[in-house]
């Protein structure tokens, strides 16, 4: 299929943006251990005394900013494509960004977790989760040809 020259730019512009993202994940993770080797034993930078509360607190903002993801990234995927092309081609490069966006959030929440309480597990399950939801949501172009020819999108997991 011959693709438009702004589809191939947005395209390959959402493609580095998620590779951007995967990138600075692993920023986090070298960060978090460079810490832990220095302040060993890291207990965090702030004194709480309620521990669990942020923690229940910040898994919960995650668990929610995953289901937000999932349900922006639906009402985008069932207006369809057909109308304009290139404001087609914009409205799936601005969902690419904010579905990224949205994926890296509970690594930073688990990024502030460690750096307020050092809570370094904590920080590596929701690491797990934005790898896991940054794959789920990296922009793939089978799944925007489909939406551009107005068919059913590939499932995304």
């Amino acid at each position: 299929m011959e693709h438009s020259q702004d589809l191939k730019k947005a395209f390959a512009s959402a493609r580095f943006t998620g590779a951007a993202f995967v990138v600075c994940l692993f920023v986090y993770l070298v960060l978090v251990e460079l810490v832990k080797s220095s302040y060993k034993p890291f207990v965090g930078f702030a004194s709480i005394k309620d521990v669990q509360t942020l923690r229940i607190v910040l898994f919960a903002a995650a668990a929610a900013l995953s289901v937000l993801n999932r349900v922006i990234n639906g009402r985008f995927q069932k207006k369809g494509g057909g109308a304009d092309h290139a404001e087609t081609v914009q409205t799936l490069f601005r969902t690419a960004l904010i579905s990224l966006t949205l994926a890296e959030m509970p690594a930073i929440l688990g990024l502030v977790l460690f750096v307020l309480a050092g809570l370094d597990k904590d920080f590596y399950v929701l690491f797990f989760v934005s790898l896991v939801l940054i794959f789920m949501y990296f922009p793939r172009l089978k799944n925007w040809e489909a939406y551009l020819a107005d068919r059913p999108v590939a499932c995304r997991l």
